[in-house]
């Protein structure tokens, strides 16, 4: 039997990882664990604006954690929607105690670039308050796990990101193929 598989991503909020996640999923066939789907539901099922309120949190967490959970038990490869950035040291220590090899995406995009898509995007206040901090938290994960990522995504591949994306898990799992003979 094959070893089973996870995309994963790191990055900050808003890097389009939602958009690449669907896009491999469809190309690949995966299903998808998705963390904003999930800050959805709870926001709709506690009614409230921000996960932040009225136990959200705790509800989101555990929400993600049983889905996660019921995931790796199955063996299936999946993707991760969802940054890696805060929580890879457990995270990764789950997928390899289930038996997961990952392939992670890096969105590494540039403070300009990011001001300039949050802009076009309508997002210039949210990126006013909050992109340094993600930034730096982002900084902080790569200086300790550089080293697990398998594709990295910048200003200039940006804009072929479906593709690169795509191609570059077909040559990760290929390789699996092949070291694994």
């Amino acid at each position: 039997m094959e070893k089973p598989y996870a995309v994963v991503f790191a990055g900050v909020p808003g890097t389009s990882k939602s958009p690449l996640s669907h896009y491999i999923s469809c190309e690949f066939g995966l299903p998808i664990l998705n963390t904003d789907q999930i800050r959805f539901e709870v926001r709709e099922d506690f009614r409230i604006k921000d996960i932040r309120e009225q136990g959200g949190i705790g509800e989101f967490q555990r929400r993600l954690q049983d889905r996660f959970s019921r995931l790796l038990a199955s063996k299936v490869p999946f993707i991760f929607d969802g940054s890696m950035d805060r929580h890879w040291a457990e995270r990764k220590q789950s997928f390899q105690q289930a038996g997961y090899d990952c392939f992670m995406i890096d969105m590494e995009l540039s403070r300009e670039f990011l001001i300039g898509f949050y802009n076009a995007t309508n997002r210039g206040s949210w990126a006013d308050t909050n992109l340094d901090f993600y930034l730096g938290q982002h900084n902080d994960f790569m200086a300790k796990f550089a080293g697990d990522v398998n594709l990295r995504i910048d200003d200039d591949s940006f804009a072929d990101r479906l593709k690169i994306a795509a191609d570059g898990l077909r040559m990760f799992l290929s390789s699996r193929k092949i070291s694994q003979i």
